[in-house]
């Protein structure tokens, strides 16, 4: 599935992209690089919003104000959404 648009396609007809050491996204053209890896169908649209994709962004963010960002973390005692 594309991470753009959402759309289905096979895995050979998408491009997929992993994260190098210095953080930064390249392409997998063998789709076997370890690591967590995005993929991204030919759409001219989708490829121009993956250029300004920053994976991680929010993840990131919830580390700084000290939530961890799953699905646990906004349950009160009581089981409710806080």
């Amino acid at each position: 599935m594309c991470v753009i648009c959402r759309r289905r396609f096979a895995k050979a007809e998408l491009n997929r992209h992993v994260l190098t050491a210095q953080g930064n996204l390249s392409i997998d053209a063998e789709k076997t690089r370890p690591g967590r890896g995005w993929y991204v169908c030919s759409d001219p649209v989708c490829e121009q919003k993956f250029a300004k994709y920053r994976p991680g962004a929010r993840r990131g963010a919830a580390v700084k104000r000290g939530t961890r960002g799953t699905a646990g973390d906004s349950l009160d005692k009581g089981g409710k959404h806080a």
